[in-house]
């Protein structure tokens, strides 16, 4: 497949200011009906709490770039959350029919890395492989293999990495109605199974794919597990990427189960709610996640919207 490694990039800048403003019931937002501009989002503040405490101020902030044709070309993220801030640049090229094709991560984070996520897809346009490589060869490389039912649905996701060390593989299983039932991982070390953990997507649904850009709902699924989307935790960024037929931003169950059976992990529940502005776009997504221990782990998103040049509907 030819790959587009240079574009011309057309990039509208959004300044944003740091705030400290915690979740409310309802939100407001003034929309412009002029057409040479839309809304959409160019910032994002992100929370993450470990107790019940609201006030909890934002460990992350997202500034998005847009091109012409309205795709986010860069994510410049500032996060907090260590003793020194640090910064991360995010920079996706697109194919010709708008899929991404790469996405390019360098950061200042402890002396600075880089890393690249290429996109590869199959004659039916679905993604086929996605590859993580470093190109400093400092971390191991990350390879992702998807799988598809008869109907085209995602069946199975394997993932390995360079040193084979922590091979392990998702399947998603689906009713007599082809409605997603359960995701199970499977995790292994050194290629000797360890458990899997089962997650159940059960509750009312909140919001389809096409409700957070798909490039940025790829930054978010990097952003709870930075080098393995199949593991032991609850990510329903990364199965809404991978599943833009249906909606997985939706309350559930999940458990770990060992070697042998033996839960290791009781079933217990995971929360994801939102709320949205007048327009019915996204402002606030929040997902929780209970632990035996009786804590709650909480990621809360705010959507920041500003007007963005409709170039289109200028120069067309």
């Amino acid at each position: 497949m030819k790959r587009i490694l240079y574009p011309i990039l057309f990039l509208l800048a959004v300044a944003c200011a740091k705030e400290g403003e915690t979740a409310r019931t309802t939100e407001t937002t003034v929309v412009d009906t002029s057409s040479s501009y839309v809304w959409l989002p160019t910032g994002v503040y992100t929370y993450w709490d470990y107790t019940a405490d609201t006030t909890t101020d934002y460990g992350r902030f997202d500034s998005l770039y847009y091109n012409s044709d309205l795709q986010i070309v860069k994510v410049v993220s500032k996060i907090y959350i260590y003793s020194k801030p640090y910064t991360t640049v995010n920079q996706f090229v697109y194919n010709a029919d708008g899929s991404i094709d790469s996405m390019k991560v360098t950061s200042d984070y402890d002396n600075g890395f880089s890393v690249n996520y290429l996109f590869f897809y199959d004659s039916n346009g679905r993604l086929d492989s996605l590859a993580g490589t470093y190109p400093d060869g400092d971390y191991t490389q990350l390879y992702w293999t998807f799988y598809y039912d008869a109907s085209g649905h995602i069946q199975h996701v394997h993932h390995d990495n360079s040193y084979n060390a922590y091979p392990a593989d998702a399947y998603y299983h689906r009713n007599a109605n082809e409605e997603l039932d359960s995701v199970v991982q499977d995790l292994s070390k050194d290629s000797d199974p360890i458990g899997h953990m089962v997650i159940r997507p059960v509750g009312a649904a909140l919001l389809d794919a096409s409700g957070i850009d798909k490039a940025y709902l790829f930054m978010m699924a990097l952003q709870i597990s930075y080098g393995n989307f199949v593991n032991a935790s609850v990510n329903p960024y990364w199965h809404q990427y991978i599943n833009p037929d249906i909606s997985l931003f939706r309350s559930g169950t999940w458990g770990w189960i060992g070697t042998y059976g033996t839960p290791v992990v009781p079933v217990l529940d995971y929360n994801c709610s939102e709320i949205l502005n007048v327009d019915g776009t996204i402002r606030w997504l929040m997902v929780s996640k209970d632990y035996t221990t009786g804590t709650m782990y909480e990621r809360k998103d705010k959507f920041i919207y500003n007007r963005v040049l409709n170039t289109k509907a200028v120069y067309n």
